[in-house]
């Protein structure tokens, strides 16, 4: 909402003279913010600034009768007339690839132990996804698993790697950077 609130439109006539209407002019009425204003008889140019958002990518439309533009709105307003433009930002959010891949050196363990194995992909304290062992797949020879997440930082850490009479060595490897604890 914060971000939101940075909306603000403006309207010129060609002259010096601009409004700024900024998000909190705006009233909600059935779910769309609305703004009116009186203004005398002439061509105005209506544009929206600082409509981006973090993570997201925002395609901006403007339409005026039949007429749609994507980066400006021009309005004729006649005398008693209303003249309206419904502006529309689509917002998606941006995605990315995660891929985690699983590699055995050494003594192998058995398939049912392997079947214990477990990540958890985290935004923070939430877990966003658990991959099981049985979700992975062998591409390019490697057992891997790739997920659609929205851009961000993301903690992956396995579990259940622990097998009786075996010792373990789990390393990570983040961008070229190996650790050991997680990536």
């Amino acid at each position: 909402d914060e971000e939101k609130e940075e909306i603000y439109f403006t309207i010129n006539n060609g002259d010096d003279a601009t409004i700024t209407v900024k998000y909190e002019d705006m009233t909600l009425v059935d779910g769309v913010l609305t703004y009116t204003e009186e203004l005398p008889v002439g061509t105005y140019t209506i544009i929206e600034n600082d409509y981006t958002v973090d993570g997201y990518e925002v395609e901006v439309s403007y339409k005026e009768g039949s007429t749609t533009t994507t980066d400006k709105a021009e309005i004729n307003v006649g005398k008693n007339t209303e003249s309206t433009v419904d502006v529309t930002n689509k917002y998606t959010q941006e995605m990315g690839k995660l891929t985690i891949t699983l590699d055995f050196t050494g003594e192998t363990i058995s398939d049912d132990e392997k079947e214990e194995i477990y990540f958890t992909i985290k935004d923070g304290d939430t877990v966003v996804k658990t991959v099981k062992y049985e979700d992975m797949q062998v591409v390019n020879g490697v057992l891997s698993y790739t997920a659609d997440v929205p851009v961000g930082n993301y903690t992956v850490q396995e579990n259940a790697y622990e097998v009786s009479g075996y010792g373990v060595r789990v390393s990570y490897e983040t961008e070229g950077v190996t650790t050991t604890d997680k990536a």
